[in-house]
């Protein structure tokens, strides 16, 4: 006897309530009172037989999550199923899986999977290489702009020293004929005193 699909009930009339079965607890429902025409209440009966219990295709499931545990798998009475990990270690436990030809119940093609894997690894070094590529241009533009405002900031205190020096020699040269022109002064005055005292003295 085919055994039958165990249903939540009114799990197919509202579709807020899952498939999972629950055991129904209402006091008028008709699963629960196993009313004839309903969806049927899970019973020991139903049970499969001690022997076959658990097994799939007469083969005792193993869960596997390291390459170690391979090593005490049976082949003729045993099926593997890998547990969740990381691509780099699920290559290597595939590859040892092969080796042994074991058989795997959640792998269907196992050269496939392996391939698929070794892809995005190459994918991933690529786009690596790639982002790598990028940041080192960048930085190389980075450091060209960074030498450029240099040279402009080397070229504006030099014009800024030249500008400084002009002025200085400027007020110099301003400075210099302050003082020619004092002199000129001078020595005017001093020439205008000897001629008045030398009319003083023609006069006596």
């Amino acid at each position: 006897m085919r055994k039958p699909v165990f249903l939540r009930s009114e799990s197919r009339r509202r579709k807020r309530i899952s498939d999972n079965w629950r055991k129904p607890r209402g006091i008028q429902n008709k699963v629960r009172l196993r009313r004839r025409g309903k969806p049927v209440m899970v019973n020991i009966g139903y049970g499969s037989d001690k022997k076959t219990r658990f097994l799939i295709n007469n083969m005792k499931p193993v869960l596997i999550s390291n390459i170690r545990q391979l090593a005490l798998v049976d082949k003729e009475k045993e099926i593997i199923v890998l547990s969740r990990f990381g691509k780099k270690k699920k290559i290597a436990i595939l590859n040892k899986v092969k080796e042994l030809g074991l058989k795997i119940l959640n792998v269907k093609n196992i050269d496939k999977d392996i391939k698929i894997i070794q892809e995005m690894f190459e994918k991933r070094k690529k786009i690596r290489k790639e982002k790598l590529a990028r940041k080192k241009e960048k930085s190389k533009k980075e450091d060209k702009k960074k030498e450029k405002k240099k040279e402009k900031l080397k070229e504006e205190a030099k014009e800024e020293k030249s500008k400084e020096e002009a002025k200085e020699e400027e007020s110099k040269e301003e400075a210099r004929k302050e003082e020619k022109k004092l002199l000129e002064k001078v020595s005017s005055k001093a020439g205008e005193a000897e001629k008045e005292e030398a009319r003083v003295e023609d006069k006596k």
